[in-house]
């Protein structure tokens, strides 16, 4: 093996950045279903619906970054310890974080749902488990599905970077041949893919450029740190590139062709990763309160996007659109505030409670790292 393929030594330090960057993650996925409706309801083409379109657009590396820190997570934590028995030990943990949750959250929004749409409830059972199989029970629900597609795929993946040598630096030219090949498949040679926005070579690249960002996670900290300009100007260049292509296309119908969305939402996805994580380290070492109360939201990240669609039917449904359009904006950011922040609420406060019957050790900046659970996204 080379100098770069070979396993850090010692023990592993918890990556605590990377829950402030699952907080702006879950931050611009609540946004993203707070400001749907926006881009719609008001004026077509008024300085209010441009707005939320740019904000509800301008939020769409949040999926795909959830995925790419799972990749960072997985591959950081399992390198240099991968055996069959840490592969049996993964799949019962992830067993217990993901499925049994995924079911019960479906049976939920099932109940929840039909309630809110009929005022009874009346259980389908057929109906109920036909909608499990492409996590149709929620508009939200197929990120789950594509968690649990990566999750199965992991330990291939990670035994081959364990047993050959070359696998772990051509993870990310691997991610974008599998996850581009897909996308010319179904979009030149084919006439539909059936829920292709939930396969797992839709999102692959993602997923494998966080595991090559994990494997050399200080390499590329000692880069980013080097290199802060770049990265920020490279998230601000990628994500106003990708937006105008939008706004182009629906308000002066200019169209480019459907590959430069999927380039530069790779790339402004991965500037994201780098950027965010900068702002992470950086809110660490300079405003340690501050990151606090952001480090609780990215933890509580998994619950939150659980959770938020409920709370955002029952504001809308308690709060009637006003007729202004100043007060239509602050409405809506409003809503968002409230759904936010009544889904963390819950979230912490059930990680407190669940807490007094379930110690664990904390884990301190520079400490072991204690877990390798992924915080849910």
């Amino acid at each position: 093996m080379t100098e770069l393929s070979k396993p850090a030594a010692g023990k592993k330090i918890k990556l605590l950045e990377l829950d402030i960057v699952r907080a702006l993650a879950i931050l611009a996925v609540v946004l993203i279903h707070g400001t749907s409706s926006a881009t719609v309801e008001p004026t077509e083409g008024s300085a209010s619906q441009i707005m939320f379109y740019i904000l509800n657009v301008g939020s769409s590396f949040a999926v795909p970054l959830f995925i790419m820190i799972s990749g960072i997570v997985l591959f950081y934590s399992y390198d240099g310890r991968w055996n069959g028995r840490t592969a049996l030990t993964f799949y019962r943990k992830r067993a217990v974080s993901l499925v049994i949750p995924y079911l019960i959250w479906a049976f939920f929004y099932y109940a929840f749902n039909q309630y809110i749409n009929t005022k009874q409830f009346e259980m389908d059972w057929p109906a109920f488990w036909g909608k499990l199989g492409w996590a149709e029970w929620s508009y939200h629900s197929y990120f789950m599905l594509i968690i649990f597609q990566m999750y199965l795929l992991f330990p291939l993946f990670m035994t081959l970077v364990d047993r050959i040598s070359w696998f772990r630096k051509w993870m990310i030219p691997l991610g974008l041949l599998i996850q581009e090949g897909f996308y010319v498949y179904r979009h030149w040679f084919s006439e539909g893919i059936p829920h292709s926005d939930r396969i797992a070579p839709t999102y692959m690249a993602y997923f494998l450029i966080g595991g090559a960002i994990g494997l050399y996670y200080p390499k590329v900290k000692a880069w980013v740190e080097k290199h802060k300009p770049l990265t920020a100007a490279a998230w601000l260049i990628a994500g106003s590139a990708y937006v105008s292509l939008f706004l182009l296309s629906r308000y002066k119908q200019i169209y480019a062709e459907n590959t430069w969305y999927e380039v530069l939402w790779i790339l402004y996805v991965t500037a994201a990763a780098l950027f965010f994580m900068q702002i992470g380290r950086f809110l660490l070492s300079r405003f340690p309160r501050l990151s606090k109360p952001v480090m609780s939201i990215g933890i509580c990240s998994f619950g939150i996007y659980l959770i938020h669609p409920a709370f955002l039917t029952l504001f809308t449904i308690m709060w009637k659109n006003p007729t202004t359009i100043l007060m239509y904006d602050l409405y809506t950011f409003g809503r968002y505030a409230a759904v936010l922040g009544a889904s963390w609420l819950v979230v912490y406060v059930y990680g407190k409670l669940a807490g007094l019957f379930k110690r664990k050790p904390a884990v301190q900046p520079g400490k072991a790292y204690a877990s390798n659970k992924t915080v849910g996204m």
